[in-house]
């Protein structure tokens, strides 16, 4: 592979294999929040999962049978942010956390079905589950089992898609993508259009959505609760500037979509560094230990 450099070529070599991003993140919460309880944060993991990919639930089963051995007793499983992927891997992470049973009900054109755990040795007596309006799908599935089974749901309402697609190929075609299935949990509380309701809300600045109706709106409240002065349009053009020059942007002083996602960073950075949701569910936690 040869990059221009400061109109100078440079030349790698690149060798090409397969290579699986970790989708699954385990941290101490002392590491992330000082001035805890030494005893009770040692019983408490922070758990993110980015994304549901097919080796998902593999990394989690892993992830568990090492905290089973540091004696853990309860985990903080943040999926904000997280806009879902393969239902399977959210199926198998349900199976590790629920008692034997059915725990989520599947509704297709056919009729109805049932998806189960065979394991009745649940690994953690108290679970919280972090939301946000991007948990979306995959990651509404498990947060509404986990709730519907004693987990406590901290944060702001998720997105609303309790639904899943088939991808059914037209050879050359391309391919087309089917709604086939909806997905609610055992207490029949419907996901689709709807969302779940957190059992502890603490809202956090929002992402702005492209397909929002009242965008400007959203942008402009998104601006000012990330601290920046947009008091006039001169202002505002001035601050946009500055995301753009910030990311590498063409400086236009104009939104467009790649602006939208700088703010978005801009949101999810200043949201992890003033981690209130965090912090509750921490405090909820702790108040079971």
């Amino acid at each position: 592979v040869i990059v221009r450099r400061e109109g100078k070529n440079e030349e790698f070599s690149l060798k090409v294999d397969e290579f699986l991003a970790p989708t699954v993140f385990v941290s101490k919460i002392d590491e992330l929040l000082q001035g805890l309880d030494k005893n009770k944060a040692d019983k408490v993991r922070y758990i993110q999962i980015s994304s549901f990919a097919d080796k998902t639930g593999q990394e989690f089963k892993k992830a568990v049978e090492k905290m089973k051995k540091q004696n853990v007793e309860g985990i903080i499983l943040d999926l904000r942010f997280n806009g879902g992927g393969v239902t399977q891997s959210a199926y198998e992470i349900c199976e590790i956390l629920v008692k034997e049973g059915p725990f989520l009900n599947i509704k297709r054109k056919d009729g109805k079905y049932n998806v189960n755990s065979e394991d009745n040795n649940v690994p953690f007596n108290n679970i919280a589950i972090l939301t946000n309006e991007a948990t979306a799908s995959a990651s509404e599935l498990v947060a509404a089992v986990l709730k519907d089974n004693g987990a406590a749901v901290v944060g702001s309402k998720t997105y609303g898609k309790g639904v899943t697609q088939a991808i059914i190929e037209l050879e050359e075609l391309g391919a087309l993508k089917m709604t086939t299935e909806e997905f609610f949990p055992m207490s029949g509380r419907k996901i689709n259009g709807v969302g779940i309701v957190p059992n502890y809300e603490e809202e956090q600045i929002k992402m702005i959505a492209n397909d929002s109706a009242d965008f400007q709106k959203d942008v402009e409240t998104a601006l000012k609760a990330l601290g920046y002065d947009i008091a006039t349009n001169e202002k505002k053009s001035a601050v946009i500037k500055e995301i753009q020059n910030k990311y590498s942007l063409k400086e236009t002083g104009e939104l467009d979509y790649s602006v939208i996602s700088a703010i978005n960073s801009e949101i999810i950075n200043k949201n992890y560094k003033d981690d209130k949701v965090f912090e509750k569910a921490v405090e909820v936690l702790f108040g079971k230990l």
